[in-house]
């Protein structure tokens, strides 16, 4: 009886999570490109230059960061295509940020200036990472 109740939560759970995410149907437009090129951000509201360089220090820190714990060993398909970071007003009341594919990632512009969101853009942008190198495998999304 044990072992089948847990197989039926593992179930549920993977069906649950493999779930694809709602898109979001939100206007965003380009308000900054790093120097690098690899992050751009955008946003369905006029975000300054000086928050966007904030913010883009906080995601490339972030992605280093996520590099230096998985310790990937194909490093070029990390840094390619370039990332894509939606800074949005309009996100559902419980979400703080959702990764969608390789390359883009969406993050509430008011979570941002909550101390959590750092483990928030670690997290998001370790699923991007780990995309691209699965490079179209997949694994499941509780593990």
């Amino acid at each position: 009886m044990k072992v089948s109740l847990l197989i039926r939560v593992i179930l549920l759970t993977t069906i649950t999570i493999a779930a694809p995410h709602p898109t979001l149907a939100v206007n965003c437009e380009l308000q900054y490109v790093s120097p690098d090129k690899f992050l751009g951000i955008w946003s369905d509201h006029k975000t300054n230059e000086d928050k966007c360089k904030s913010i883009a220090k906080r995601t490339l820190d972030a992605y280093q960061f996520d590099n230096r714990q998985e310790s990937w060993t194909n490093q070029n398909i990390l840094w390619n295509p370039p990332l894509r970071m939606e800074v949005l007003n309009s996100m559902k009341k419980d979400d703080y940020g959702v990764a969608v594919g390789k390359g883009v990632f969406m993050i509430a512009n008011s979570y941002l200036d909550d101390s959590l969101s750092e483990g928030t853009l670690a997290h998001e942008l370790t699923h991007i990472q780990d995309r691209r190198q699965l490079d179209g495998g997949s694994m499941l999304g509780f593990l």
